[in-house]
């Protein structure tokens, strides 16, 4: 179910930056589309962190 969701999130936001993209150059301005880098928390790893059964030092400090 989450991968579902991810992907209808990710494709509705790549038609948001296409949309806003084509408007933008249409309109005697540059838009240029850069490709996203995607970082997702490990949601697992958190759940255990909020729960108390893991240190929030098990965590990635990038999270």
């Amino acid at each position: 179910m989450h991968f579902i969701l991810r992907s209808i999130i990710d494709n509705l936001w790549k038609s948001f930056q296409d949309k806003v993209s084509t408007y933008v150059n249409k309109n005697g301005g540059v838009a240029n589309i850069v490709s996203p880098k995607i970082e997702r928390p490990d949601w697992v790893d958190i759940e255990r962190v909020v729960k108390g059964l893991d240190p929030i030092t098990t965590l990635r400090s990038d999270c």
